[in-house]
């Protein structure tokens, strides 16, 4: 990773290609004794399809190419056969002779200036080597993001991350970026419908009413709040417009035709106007239905993308819109938003003969415009497309060399067709989760990069849509598993493993282990947490610990779920009235006290620990209790706003154990205590720099712990993996294993999960999992944040890299946890559904835990 102004956007995940030895041929005993030959089926979606007894021969095989550059907004191939890449990086702009296999920076004229300066929204390259980039100063950003965060109705919609979103998930953003299109521009406004400057805009079919950009001096004392485009000529000077748009009418990309010839900007109210290269004379060119965030324009064409709204497809000379409901259903029904980042998830561009290509996760797709099919020309179940930590920016066809594709993260690969592999491989392996699996996904890639004679076919037991409960696809799964045809290598979260231990499904990974150990360490604790009897049967890819964050005072002899207990309450007695712990429901602290309770109630021998049980239901309503208890009215309807949010969230069990979004509120001064799963480094990085919060004293006294539970040392397996010991292809789900285990793999593992490969956690920790930027050095800050209470109150800190001690710390409480929270829906489901009864008073402790007893008796002797 390169250096890039501290300004600027930090949002790269690595991932790289990695080629390893053949794998090993090894034989595996279940952990319960059984075995079997056939291991094909599974229960639901392809990532792809292939099909067919004969043997095919030709595909495009993907090879990453050499460069690591910041974040990548365009790639071109030039007219003279050179191809230029566009970063918002260090240089600004890479170059290559000789088709992508070396790189050289060149940067653009006076690119350092203006990045220091401005944030660039977007930047593309025209054939002749021209550049048009989308800036906006840093003045103007943090003066939206400061109106925008005090302006704000609720405190949810009025965070502005710069590291990345409330729990740490999203793409990381520097908080002059925070203002997400909601910044003014020039203080005018725009009526519905209307082009800029008031004049009319005409339907959508081709309205020409010509705006002059502004560029006189008394348009200039007002740049700070202004978008601006930079045009960087092939030849001459560089020149700066004002961008066609009024102050509810936000550019947001722009674009060269395929030519070059003519410069256009999408806006998000929407339209697009067309530039003037020579004067910046803008006119607007259509209004559009969707806001798009990307556009391509060749031959008679132009293709608008939204990422909610799909592919519209238009005349250009005549501005119509061209009715393609195939395309249309295409992207409904392939094209899903992946919810935990800010990326695009499908891409355009243009293709030969009247056609338009879409790359996606599934691949890459050939369409002619008014056909009546989709082609698929590259799968993308066999190369890094499908990777979810990987995002397409701009993919071209090259004249004779085949695609090459640029993604966001600062990596570009080339596809080139080889016709003596084999269009399918010639050996299967079937790889299954209950719920979409981001870790396994990203080691299929990898491992299928080693493996070219291999496809991984992974099924996903409950899709995007929810069509499929989970307990049909549970059930759907274990018939299959029973019939010996159920998948080689499984995900073993939310189904149920001790059942499956119980009855010999699972094979003895410690061979697998024993390989991979040769060169790599697995950490000794997270072995030992899954030995029995001298076997392994199933490990995790990665875990995440629950801990809690408080004025270390608070924290005196705080051992227990009842100690702590003692704590909330004493802080309620000299805090009456004001907040303690986010506890938005009931749920909500259930959900948060699980993972340090739950591996304790059930008896070695597989019985309900009702001591246990009752318990953590009596602690948890006293936290709760005393949580709520004498809480203003405007305070509980705020708790209960969140709470609506919350149970509309897609991960629940996440948005229920928000930590980082509980150190917001200790440094706001809204709560004294934060609870929650820890996530991810910069999970912690942020966390620890509460200690440092640059609004007043709230924080600087604060200390984080293992939450205090019955259950001491838990931890969270995640991406927990197993093998089927009935499979005929164990070698080949070990070596699946061993990927996903492997250094090189753990070390960028990204959004959620600490790596369980000690070399892994080490580098993972030392780089933030790849989202510390070079120049950041332990100790300082490298990113910011600023949030808006419902209050109007303004937060704003910086982010500071954890210190060489902090980040030992962490490694050696990750190092230590040794109590593995295996989380089962129905036991939970029954806990959660008796312990509210509880906690609304609805029924007495005794009746609520005779209540779980009677609900999981059934289950448990299924």
């Amino acid at each position: 990773m390169r250096e890039r102004n501290g300004k600027q956007q930090n949002g790269w995940r690595r991932a790289a290609a990695l080629w390893l030895a053949g794998v090993m041929a090894l034989s595996l005993a279940g952990c319960g004794g059984k075995g079997g030959d056939d291991g094909a089926g599974g229960t639901t979606t392809k990532t792809g399809e292939l099909s067919g007894d004969a043997v095919a021969m030709g595909r495009y095989v993907e090879t990453m190419l050499d460069v690591d550059t910041g974040e990548l907004m365009d790639l071109k191939e030039l007219s003279d056969g050179k191809l230029v890449l566009l970063e918002n990086g260090a240089e600004g702009r890479w170059v290559s002779d000789d088709k992508g296999v070396t790189w050289k920076p060149d940067a653009l004229p006076g690119w350092n200036d203006l990045a220091m300066d401005y944030y660039v929204y977007d930047m593309k390259a025209a054939p002749d080597g021209s550049v048009a980039m989308l800036c906006r100063s840093f003045a103007g950003l943090t003066g939206a993001a400061e109106e925008d965060a005090g302006e704000s109705g609720d405190g949810e919609g009025a965070e502005e991350d710069v590291g990345e979103s409330r729990d740490g998930e999203g793409a990381e953003e520097d908080a002059e970026e925070s203002g997400n299109g909601e910044e003014t521009v020039d203080g005018k406004e725009s009526g519905d419908g209307e082009a800029a400057d008031g004049e009319e805009s005409g339907d959508s079919e081709g309205a020409t009413d010509e705006k002059e950009a502004e560029t006189d001096e008394e348009a200039e004392t007002d740049e700070g709040s202004k978008n601006k485009i930079c045009l960087i000529p092939a030849q001459g000077e560089t020149k700066w417009f004002d961008v066609p748009a009024d102050e509810f009418d936000i550019a947001a990309s722009l674009g060269f035709s395929e030519d070059g010839s003519r410069l256009f900007v999408a806006s998000m109210e929407p339209n697009i106007y067309e530039i003037d290269q020579e004067t910046g004379t803008a006119k607007l060119f259509l209004a559009v239905d969707i806001i798009p965030d990307m556009f391509c324009v060749w031959d008679n064409y132009m293709a608008v993308k939204s990422e909610s709204g799909g592919v519209v497809l238009y005349a250009l000379d005549t501005a119509e819109q061209i009715e393609d409901d195939v395309i249309t259903d295409f992207v409904n029904k392939n094209c899903v938003i992946n919810k935990n980042v800010a990326e695009s998830t499908y891409s355009i561009f243009p293709a030969e003969e009247e056609g338009v290509y879409l790359v996606c996760s599934k691949g890459v797709y050939r369409h002619v415009i008014g056909g009546t099919v989709m082609e698929q020309v590259i799968n993308g179940g066999l190369c890094s497309l499908s990777d979810p930590m990987k995002h397409v920016v701009k993919m071209i066809r090259m004249a004779e060399e085949g695609f090459m594709a640029a993604f966001s993260e600062g990596k570009v690969s080339s596809f080139a067709y080889d016709p003596e592999i084999s269009t399918v491989p010639s050996q299967t392996l079937t790889a299954y989760s209950l719920t979409e699996n981001d870790i396994l996904r990203q080691a299929i890639i990898r491992y299928q990069g080693a493996n070219p004679d291999v496809y991984v076919e992974y099924k996903v037991g409950m899709d995007e849509e929810g069509s499929v409960t989970r307990e049909d696809a549970v059930k759907k799964l274990n018939t299959e598993i029973m019939a010996g045809k159920g998948p080689d290598f499984l995900i073993l979260d939310g189904l149920p493993v001790n059942s499956y231990v119980e009855k010999g499904v699972l094979a003895d990974l410690t061979p697998y282990l024993a390989e991979l150990e040769k060169e790599e360490k697995i950490l000794p604790n997270i072995k030992e947490s899954f030995t029995a009897d001298g076997k392994i049967c199933m490990l995790p890819a990665a875990l995440t610990v629950s801990m809690y964050m408080t004025d270390k005072e608070n924290m005196t002899e705080v051992s227990d779920l009842s100690a702590l207990a003692d704590m909330i309450e004493k802080l309620r007695s000299e805090h009456p009235g004001e907040g303690i712990l986010e506890t938005y429901s009931e749920d909500m602290i259930l959900n948060a006290l699980m993972p340090v309770s739950a591996p304790l109630w059930f008896t070695e021998a597989g019985q309900l620990d009702a001591a246990e049980l009752s318990d953590y239901l009596e602690q948890t309503k006293r936290i709760y209790d005393a949580c709520m208890e004498g809480l203003p009215e405007e305070l509980l309807q705020v708790y209960q706003g969140r709470a609506e949010n919350t149970v509309g969230s897609s991960d629940e069990f996440s948005a229920y154990n928000d930590l980082q979004g509980g150190g917001v509120q200790i440094v706001a001064g809204n709560e004294k205590v934060a609870l929650g799963e820890l996530k991810n480094a910069y999970n912690y990085a942020f966390l620890q720099s509460v200690k440092r919060s640059d609004n007043g004293e709230n924080g600087t006294n604060c200390q984080m712990a293992l939450t205090p539970g019955n259950a001491k040392d838990s931890f969270r397996p995640y991406a927990l993996m197993g093998v089927n010991a009935a499979s005929a292809r164990t070698e080949l789900a070990g070596g699946l294993l061993r990927e996903a285990l492997s250094e090189d793999m753990q070390r960028m593992i990204y959004p959620v999960g600490f790596p369980v490969n000690e070399a892994g956690l080490e580098t993972y920790l030392e780089t933030l999992g790849g989202q510390l930027p070079e120049w950041g050095k332990p100790g300082e800050p490298f990113s910011g944040y600023g949030f808006g209470d419902e209050n109007g109150l303004v937060v704003q800190m910086s982010v500071y890299v954890p210190t060489e001690r902090e980040t030992k710390e962490l490694f050696d409480l990750l190092s230590s946890v040794r109590t593995p929270y295996l989380s089962d829906a129905v036991v939970e489901d029954a806990v959660r559904e008796a312990g509210k009864y509880y906690m609304e008073e609805q029924c007495s402790l005794e009746e609520a835990v005779e209540a779980v007893q009677k609900k999981l008796a059934i289950y448990m002797s299924e």
